[in-house]
């Protein structure tokens, strides 16, 4: 998982979007949280790059969206599943993370 704190240090200074898209691009599954704080700048942004990742990576199936509540989600496929939380709990959300990163990588 990527956490600000965890990569703080590599994120300092000038170009943070590029470091992100790094870290994005690097990473073996990305969830995107979505609720309505998505509007934000940063937020919309860090979802830019993240689309990169579904065009380029599509066969790895790389991307699987937490949706917190109705909020649109521009360049998520109609015909694609996210994660909705219907009242699991923090802990369930995580489990059902961790099951659909296995499923990708058995290993």
């Amino acid at each position: 998982m990527f956490y600000d704190e965890w990569c703080e240090v590599s994120l300092l200074g000038r170009d943070g979007d590029s470091k992100l898209q790094s870290t994005y691009e690097d990473a073996e599954l990305v969830i995107p949280f979505f609720s309505e704080h998505y509007l934000k700048k940063w937020c919309e942004m860090e979802w830019e790059r993240i689309r990169g990742i579904l065009l380029n990576r599509r066969s790895d199936d790389a991307v699987i969206p937490v949706r917190l509540d109705e909020t649109d989600i521009p360049g998520w496929p109609a015909v694609a599943f996210d994660i909705r939380p219907n009242n699991r709990s923090a802990s369930e959300l995580a489990d059902l993370i961790l099951e659909a990163y296995r499923l990708r990588h058995p290993d």
